[in-house]
This record gives C-alpha cells, sequence and structure tokens, in this order.
C-alpha cells in the first residue's frame, strides 16, 4: 500500500465528515470496552442488529462498536447519535422497545435513560450526565465514537495528520516536540484508564492496545530521524528532552506514578505501565535496538 500524504489524509476526512457530524443517517454507538463486553454488550449488539434488520431501517440506522466510553460502572451503554441520547444498563430483553421507540419512531424510552442519583431525574443527552459534564478530554477526546476497525473513523477525525505532518513538513525542533507531546499524551489516557481502579485483568489488554497505538506513531518519527543528518538528530533529540522535562511537572503523570505502586503486586501489568516511562525511545532507532533488541527486530528495524 502507498503512504499517504497529508493532501490524501484530507480527502478522507472530507468523504468522511457526514458520517462524522452523524448527518447521514442514526448511528447506534454500543462500547465495546472490556467492561461492558463482561456485563453483556455483545449480546446487546446482536440483539440490536438483528432488530433493526427485522424493522427494516437497516438503510438508515447503523450500528458500530467503539472503544470505550468511559462510564464502565453503568454498561452497557448505548448513546444514539444524532442528540447524544445515552441508554444504560442495557440487556438483550431491552433492544426490541428502544428500537421500535427510538429509532423507528424517535422518542426516548425513558426507563433506560441515565438517572441522576442526585436529583431523580432521567437524563436524555450523554453531555448532560454529571459524569461527562465536568470532563474536558483532550487525548481521550474521541473515546467512545470511534470504530477501531475502520481506519477511516480516525483520520475523519484528524488522526495520523501529526505524524503525516512531521515526515512531510516539519523541523526536528517541532518533531521532537510531537514526541514529547505523544508521550503526555499516552500518559493522559492512561491516568483515564486507572481513575475508576479496575482490575489487572481488565488494564492489561487495554494497555497491551494503548502502547502498541503509541508505538507505531513514535517509529514513524523515528524513520524520520534516520534521514536526518546528525545535526538535525542531536536538535531532534535536545528537542524531545525538554518536552519530557516539561512532561513530568504535569499532574497526568503522577497519576500515572502512583498507577505503577497500585499495579505493583501485579508483575505483567507493572512492567507494561512501566514501559510507557521509556516509549519514546521508539522515535530513536539506535537507543532502540540497544535497549530492546526484540522489539527492533519484531518492529522490521534494522
Amino acid at each position: 500500500m502507498a503512504k499517504l500524504s497529508v493532501n490524501d489524509l484530507e480527502k478522507i476526512k472530507s468523504d468522511s465528515a457526514p458520517a462524522i457530524a452523524f448527518q447521514d443517517r442514526t448511528y447506534c454507538l454500543i462500547c465495546g470496552g472490556t467492561g461492558c463486553d463482561a456485563t453483556g454488550s455483545i449480546a446487546v449488539k446482536t440483539a440490536l442488529e438483528q432488530e433493526i434488520e427485522a424493522k427494516g431501517i437497516a438503510d438508515r440506522v447503523k450500528v458500530v462498536e467503539t472503544g470505550c466510553n468511559g462510564f464502565c460502572a453503568m454498561g452497557p451503554l448505548l448513546v444514539v447519535h444524532p442528540g447524544e441520547i445515552f441508554y444504560q444498563k442495557l440487556t438483550a430483553d431491552d433492544i426490541p422497545e428502544l428500537v421500535e421507540s427510538q429509532l423507528a419512531k424517535g422518542q426516548a424510552v425513558e426507563r433506560l435513560l441515565y438517572k441522576d442519583p442526585v436529583s431523580k431525574q432521567r437524563i436524555a443527552s450523554q453531555n448532560d450526565i454529571p459524569f461527562f459534564a465536568h470532563q474536558m478530554p483532550r487525548a481521550l477526546r474521541n473515546k467512545g465514537l470511534i470504530n477501531p476497525e475502520d481506519i477511516n473513523d480516525y483520520i475523519g477525525r484528524d488522526g495520523y495528520f501529526g505524524a503525516a505532518r512531521a515526515l512531510f513538513e516539519m523541523t526536528p525542533e517541532e518533531i521532537g516536540s510531537a514526541v514529547g507531546n505523544l508521550y503526555v499524551q499516552a500518559m493522559t489516557e492512561i491516568a483515564g484508564m486507572v481513575q475508576n481502579d479496575p482490575s489487572s485483568e481488565e488494564l492489561e489488554p487495554q494497555l497491551t492496545v494503548l502502547k502498541e497505538k503509541y508505538v507505531q506513531q513514535l517509529v514513524e518519527f523515528g524513520y524520520k530521524r534516520e534521514a536526518m543528518e546528525q545535526a538535525d538528530k542531536s536538535k531532534m533529540d535536545l528537542a524531545i528532552r525538554l518536552g519530557l522535562s516539561d512532561a513530568y511537572d504535569n499532574e497526568v503523570y503522577t497519576t500515572y506514578s502512583e498507577a505503577v505502586n497500585d499495579y505493583f503486586n501485579d508483575k505483567e501489568v507493572r512492567e507494561l505501565l512501566s514501559s510507557f516511562n521509556i516509549i519514546t525511545q521508539y522515535s530513536n532507532f539506535e537507543l532502540l535496538k540497544q535497549q530492546e533488541p526484540g522489539e527492533a527486530q519484531r518492529l522490521g528495524i534494522e
């Protein structure tokens, strides 16, 4: 497959715009995180797809399994767009009513909406639920929105633009700063993952997927570094060190450090968490080959 340019990404983003804005049909975004899967989201998704087909509305309703929505305690979760109608603790038995009322007639099913524990009022829109209303996600701004099996979903939300600009437009200093920013983003995502104290069994697969996502982005920067003269490599490396120095003062780094301690007794999770602290080595192939030769070989870095 040919490498994509920034213009290629812009074209994909433009073509994806109606779907990203939920303008071309109704979207049922069902959470596929481990917490929701454990409480029955797979059965809910199957029932939803079957009921939509039976009602004859499959041409105007699309079911998308996303990554973790974030509100794991309320799973299985479904958010209907447009409108961000938030449904919680669903079972397969709830689906016929939900499809008939919400999807066929546009009327929310009140009993399945979130109930505020203080006011006792039902809340329809996800953004009005206090758990979400008080958040301002940055690295996690696309959580619960992207289909992880559709790369255009990510590109449509500006995915890979940073890496593309680094490869084709950025100076060594800007690339180094971008590497440092990726480090902060990784720490921010980890902080979000551990906020509800998930079990090691829940956390480990999420961390594995998260690490590979950042590894792939950092390796792209590593190839850019390989093409540099030594003087430019030094400029990039200095910018990375400066970025990491700033990152250590960030509160998400404190949360990350606490997580390493919290999961200290689980060797696999502890080591996986700790590996994020040196993840920027994937942008420096010489360093990677010295410290992690097995990883360099896995990634085809010679």
